[in-house]
């Protein structure tokens, strides 16, 4: 039993020794557990300034971008504005020589009947003469006791 007990006690000293080399380990590890979460605090900080930066980097990049597109607007504005100015120009010119052009051409057409206007009128005229003829004859035929037909006639005629 002796011996047993010898061992145990060569156990227990080994195992203090293990717990001494694991406790300084410990101390060791919480050292540089608080070392790392200075340094991860420092470049936590870094990396926050540098977005601060690239922010106002970009937001100065967008106002410069911003007053170029702005100031090439008005430019183009402008220069629409001009063209469409002479345009404007140009087709109120056209439009009054077209219309002085029209005018002239109205006016020769008054001072002559064209065949056109001879052709209306005979077409006037004959179409009124046969309205003219339908209506004597269905007054004919009422007179010659032919009222049927006299009906026919007027339908002809649009009444």
């Amino acid at each position: 039993m002796q011996t047993r007990m010898t061992k145990l006690e060569n156990d227990v000293h080994h195992l203090r020794d293990d717990v001494d080399v694991i406790k300084g380990d410990v101390r060791e590890i919480k050292s540089r557990v608080g070392s790392l979460e200075c340094t991860v605090t420092r470049l936590e900080q870094k990396i926050d300034s540098s977005v601060d930066r690239l922010d106002a980097k970009i937001d100065s990049a967008v106002e410069r971008l911003d007053a170029k597109i702005d100031s090439a607007v008005e430019r183009l504005d402008t220069k629409i504005d001009g063209a469409v100015a002479r345009l404007d120009a140009k087709i109120d010119g056209t439009t009054s020589l077209i219309m002085e052009k029209l005018n002239g051409i109205s006016q020769a057409l008054t001072r002559y009947p064209s065949k056109l206007q001879v052709a209306l009128w005979a077409g006037g005229t004959l179409t009124a003469l046969l309205g003219i003829a339908v209506g004597f004859v269905g007054i004919l035929l009422r007179l010659n006791g032919q009222p049927l037909m006299a009906e026919a006639a007027e339908t002809l005629r649009g009444h």
